[in-house]
């Protein structure tokens, strides 16, 4: 898996490499055709009409040329602009043409109270049988999937996974979520779920705002967590 991820960057190291060779020969070439243009055509001036420039010609050429600068050198963007909105829609549809993922894969446990009522402890919250999920409808050999999973969490533990990168840590917490297909294997979930990506990212707010999260403030609590997340160092360095 590791060879795989490695391969992938690297790849993606070369396109950008070969992204950022073209835009600087594209960048070249905008500032350098206008000059060689109006070079090209003065020059063709004088040896199809054996006359010397006029000075009044050469204003009036420099002044059209000007002007028509602008809107050649928007070409180039209107066609890139148009062909990022083609690969865009071809993306949409393709998404939209995606079928939906059947909602009933996942079983809620019937002897389980409704969430407003209290938990009972002796039911796991999630528990999964010889489940196997995968991102594709179609389950093929070079297909990565989650295979032979077997877990069973009980209500009010904390539970870790631990894994290498590309292991399928977080294509757990999709599948727990029905975000992916199951092909096998049975997967009760109890209650209501909260999942936190590991995406981080900030409301445009205070700190204190951001940490509270629309939660009436509490000066002890806030006070902790500031501690427990060692930020009173860099607080006091603001």
């Amino acid at each position: 898996m590791i060879d795989k991820i490695l391969f992938a960057r690297n790849e993606e190291l070369n396109l950008k490499k070969r992204f950022a060779l073209v835009n600087a020969v594209n960048t070249s070439c905008v500032d350098i055709i206008p000059i060689v243009v109006t070079i090209i055509a003065f020059a063709c001036y004088v040896f199809l009409n054996d006359e010397p420039l006029a000075t009044e010609t050469v204003f009036a050429s420099l002044t059209l040329f000007n002007i028509l600068q602008s809107p050649v050198l928007l070409i180039p963007a209107v066609v890139s602009g148009i062909g990022s909105a083609s690969t865009a829609a071809s993306r949409l549809v393709a998404l939209l043409d995606e079928p939906d993922i059947e909602v009933n894969q996942v079983a809620a446990d019937s002897n389980h109270p409704p969430s407003s009522e209290p938990f009972s402890t002796e039911l796991p919250v999630v528990k999964i049988s010889n489940g196997c999920f995968s991102w594709n409808r179609h389950l093929g050999r070079a297909t990565f999937a989650l295979r032979d999973i077997n877990i069973s969490i009980p209500h009010g533990t904390l539970t870790t996974v631990i894994g290498a990168v590309g292991s399928g840590k977080s294509s757990l917490l999709c599948a727990i979520l029905n975000e992916m297909h199951k092909h096998s294997g049975s997967l009760e979930v109890s209650g209501n779920i909260a999942y936190c990506a590991q995406s981080p990212f900030i409301m445009n707010a205070t700190i204190r705002d951001n940490i509270t999260f629309g939660q009436p403030f509490d000066k002890n609590r806030y006070s902790e967590v500031l501690s427990g997340s060692c930020l009173i160092h860099d607080l006091s360095l603001l």
